[in-house]
């Protein structure tokens, strides 16, 4: 990561988050409380510096260094936890001490910018959020309509940069991430047919990957462009559903049951009622009654909760989609790995299902704000434990559950029709 202070006047980002505003105390699930707090060097310096602050006292108690610090940048100090996990500046009215008495000149970098997150591509900048934050999850998700991105005036003085990529000339010469912008705008565009389910988006993304893998070499990055104009001129036509595809039978449990072999600590992390649908999605599709019950208790909830819900917010799981494919840079998301990216985008559609599957079991209809809430503990079960998907895509590989036809069988064919 890196913090620049020097960039264009314009800032490329979805447009619903424009509308962003920290709500404070009304927050369900305050950045404040169950998060590392980092400060930055810079930020600890000024700490350090300002005796005349009412604050100064509780600085020099609650922010100590960071002995494992990397990043200077970045997490050079660390706010000093409450025992019930609260930043010590958290007031009793959910709203920052530091902020309230200082302004936002003192908050650490990574205060200042949370939840946002900054991409650098060819110079232009980018800004995303993480739905990890119930505001942010509200708007992308709650939206009436198609996600949009727009050019608009950038507003703060610095950014902390999670990527910066420079497809021209370089290292990435003969690398497939030269042609990261037209790759991603593809996924984009493509994941934003609305007219068609999104079993068939999906099912042309994974045609594409499948004739994308052999150009992934040196040798085969000069076909990649003609590649990339053949599925944009597919686009330009209606889209039908790709044939040849066969439905794996059992391999939405069989998924379930490898992660959970693999990663059972990950199913009890949540809280409250995420912890609820945690308990149930372990007895009910993985541990009781046979793998043919699990399956069809599965497909049961999923017609019964997961289509009536998708048919009635038809943009929830498409701009989470296209949200993720924004913000991570999609298909280089995944170590660098397109093929992998795209296995892993399938797998948490997958695992949002799954758990607003569960959900319904336990409270009938499916509200659109239960479901926002599930995508964001989910989101933020994921951030605090990244090494997550790298071993779920491991566990996919070495189970042969990645491949094409048992992706798109993670996925009801009549999902966001």
């Amino acid at each position: 990561m890196e913090i620049i202070s020097k960039f264009n006047n314009t800032i490329k980002m979805p447009t619903v988050l424009e509308a962003f505003k920290c709500i404070g105390p009304a927050c369900s699930d305050s950045c404040c409380k169950g998060w590392e707090v980092e400060v930055d060097q810079l930020t600890f310096e000024a700490y350090s510096a300002y005796k005349e602050s009412p604050l100064y006292k509780r600085w020099q108690k609650d922010v100590i260094v960071n002995e494992s610090c990397e990043e200077p940048a970045v997490h050079y100090a660390l706010m000093r936890l409450t025992p019930d996990k609260r930043c010590p500046f958290l007031a009793s009215d959910m709203w920052c001490d530091i902020q309230g008495i200082h302004g936002e000149a003192l908050l650490s970098v990574t205060c200042h910018l949370f939840p946002r997150t900054y991409n650098r591509i060819d110079g232009n900048l980018e800004m995303s959020m993480t739905l990890s934050c119930p505001e942010v999850a509200r708007l992308v998700l709650g939206a009436s309509k198609p996600l949009c991105f727009q050019d608009v005036p950038t507003l703060k003085e610095r950014v902390l940069l999670s990527q910066d990529v420079n497809q021209i000339g370089g290292a990435l010469a003969n690398h497939p991430a030269k042609f990261l912008l037209p790759l991603r705008q593809f996924a984009l565009d493509l994941l934003g047919r609305s007219e068609v389910g999104l079993w068939t988006r999906l099912a042309l993304l994974n045609s594409f990957h499948i004739d994308f893998m052999p150009l992934h070499v040196p040798e085969g990055v000069d076909k990649i462009e003609s590649l990339i104009m053949y599925y944009q001129g597919l686009l330009s036509k209606p889209l039908t559903k790709p044939t040849g595809y066969r439905v794996v039978k059992g391999v939405q449990i069989k998924v379930l049951e490898v992660l959970y072999n693999a990663l059972p600590d990950y199913f009890s992390l949540g809280e409250g009622a995420f912890k609820a649908i945690q308990v149930q999605l372990i007895d009910r599709l993985i541990v009781e009654g046979t793998k043919s019950q699990r399956q069809n208790a599965l497909n049961q909830w999923q017609i019964a909760f997961v289509l009536p819900f998708a048919k009635e917010h038809p943009y929830f799981f498409e701009n989470y989609l296209r949200h993720f494919v924004f913000k991570y840079l999609y298909p280089f998301s995944e170590e660098g790995d397109p093929y992998m990216a795209h296995s892993l985008l399938v797998l948490r559609l997958y695992l949002i299902q799954v758990h607003l599957a569960v959900l319904g079991s336990q409270k009938g209809p499916i509200q659109l704000d239960e479901a926002v809430d599930v995508v964001q503990q989910l989101t933020k079960l994921w951030e605090h434990n990244r090494q997550f998907f790298l071993t779920a895509g491991e566990c996919l590989m070495h189970e042969g559950l990645d491949g094409p036809e048992e992706l798109l069988s993670l996925v009801p064919k009549s999902l966001g029709v």
